[in-house]
Parts: structure tokens; sequence; C-alpha cells
């Protein structure tokens, strides 16, 4: 199965997103690939943000992440689009063809179960410290429950 986390910028919440789920698979022996990209292309080629990459090796998951752009292509690479917040669930919506591209694209939060339905990651990046610390927690609460939703795996 492929995966792609989709946010803005892609340094912020789409490559938390990205490696979380990266790790899980690898450490539950899951038939994963994750990519990330945003819908906007200011920051393609740019690591991720200094404090996203900090979070998430502070709390045991490497990175390596350079920023790319969503595109067309994407819906054909993909079997799963997870979106963080619903602007850039509309951009992807909007770039969909068909019925079945549509039904490709999910709000990541909607696989935590304890989260109300349209709930979204919000964007840490004109934050502090502590919101990429809360941006990885609503993540990886999302994460573990796209796993048992598709998996079976807690």
């Amino acid at each position: 199965m492929k995966i792609a986390m989709v946010c803005m910028g892609n340094i912020c919440r789409s490559p938390i997103a990205e490696h979380v789920l990266k790790t899980k698979a690898l450490s539950l022996n899951l038939p994963l690939e994750v990519e990330s990209s945003g819908t906007g292309g200011w920051h393609v080629g740019n690591r991720a943000d200094h404090r996203a990459e900090a979070v998430l090796r502070e709390n045991g998951y490497s990175f390596n992440h350079r920023a790319q752009q969503f595109d067309d292509s994407w819906f054909e690479r993909f079997d799963l689009i997870l979106v963080m917040d619903t602007d850039n669930l509309n951009a992807v919506q909007r770039a969909a063809k068909n019925a079945d591209q549509l039904a490709k694209i999910k709000l990541l939060r909607d696989f935590d179960p304890n989260s109300a339905a349209g709930a979204e990651v919000p964007d840490p990046y004109y934050g502090e410290v502590e919101d990429f610390v809360n941006t990885l927690r609503l993540v990886e609460a999302a994460v573990d429950g796209f796993i048992e939703t598709h998996f079976g795996v807690r």
C-alpha cells in the first residue's frame, strides 16, 4: 500500500506524519510505502522546519526530508492520500479528476477514534516547539488508528 501525507508547504505536518507512519510500519513489518508533499510549492527542495526535525528525533523517529509539491500524478502513484486540514483537503479534492481519485482522499485525523469527524492537524509553523510536540501527538494517535483500521494491529 502506498500512502501520501499532504499539508501546505511540506515542511512541518506532512513530513512528521510521513516519518511517524514509516517508522511504525517498519517496526510492525507492514507493507507500506510513505511519502509526503505540500499543496504549495514555495518550499520545494528545502529541508523540513528545524523544529519538526528536532521533535521527531527527540521522540525516536529517524528523519530525512526534502519538500516536494503535490501534483496530479500522485493520484496514480498512491493508494491513499491523507491530508492534514480542510484547506488542503479542498485543494487536493479540486485536483482530482474523477470519483476514484476523490475516494483516495481522507483527513488524517479521521482515523483517530478519539477525535471528532473532520478534525484537523493544526499548522504549528507560526508557533513554538510545544506546538510541534502537539502536532506529533495528534499525528501519532491518527497513525495508530490508521494502522489498526487497515491492518488490525495496535
